[in-house]
């Protein structure tokens, strides 16, 4: 997986400010000046007011990923996708994504492999011995072939997006997607993504099931801060 961060708006985070600035003062928008664009960020975020935040965008290239994770990805519907053509590009399988613990068992490694073996010979005998065109032949192709496309969100979808995928309980592959994404943009906008990341990361809540081992240990701390423990620190992820 490679993940870049391509472009994002000019000063996202005095753009950011400025919306607010505009949204609670007479003065003209040329003629704001925003002094401290960290406060304000902080205040709007935590007032929950974040149509401001969609007022910029984050472009990315990732490549290498699977069909498992972009399906995932464009789930995401308040994004924009440009995604390589299983249609025109014909596709290679020597960068397959394999699961890790398929290859920690050496029976399911071996059915995955001889699985992925058989569709890699019939998809070139279709393409390469009988001409068939490879939009027919792609048909054949399991999830984990990888992809590449280049995807732009705004900085509240960016939020939303960081809360659900950088969860414990989120899928292996997006989650390391979302964590290369987010250290990306922090040091581009420190202030918007200052508290990003995983839902219990932000308030301890959970949207889960409330299972995973993180989360449980949040709300224990939670409890027992309630009754005079403030003092115990929480474990690290």
């Amino acid at each position: 997986m490679n993940v870049t961060l391509l472009s994002c708006t000019p000063a996202p985070e005095e753009i950011v400010a400025k919306a607010a600035y505009v949204c609670t003062t007479n003065y003209k928008i040329n003629e704001i000046k925003v002094n401290d664009k960290g406060k304000m960020i902080e205040k709007v975020i935590r007032q929950r007011h974040l149509s401001v935040l969609e007022h910029v965008n984050f472009t990315f290239g990732i490549e290498d990923i699977s069909r498992v994770c972009l399906a995932q990805l464009t789930r995401h519907r308040l994004a924009s996708f440009s995604v390589r053509s299983q249609r025109y590009v014909n596709s290679e399988f020597d960068d397959w994504v394999y699961p890790e613990d398929f290859k920690l068992d050496d029976n399911a490694w071996q059915i995955f492999a001889s699985a992925s073996d058989d569709l890699r010979d019939s998809y070139h005998l279709l393409v390469d011995h009988y001409g068939h065109n490879i939009e027919d032949a792609r048909y054949l192709l399991p999830q984990a072939t990888t992809t590449s496309l280049m995807m732009t969100m705004n900085a509240r979808e960016l939020l939303h997006f960081f809360a659900l995928r950088c969860c414990m309980k989120a899928q292996w592959e997006i989650r390391e997607l979302a964590y290369r994404m987010l250290d990306l943009v922090k040091p581009v906008a420190p202030n918007i993504f200052k508290n990003a990341g995983a839902q219990c990361d932000q308030d301890g809540f959970c949207r889960q099931d409330n299972s995973c081992k993180r989360t449980i240990h949040i709300n224990k701390l939670k409890k027992y801060a309630a009754f005079g423990g403030a003092d115990i620190k929480e474990e690290s992820q």
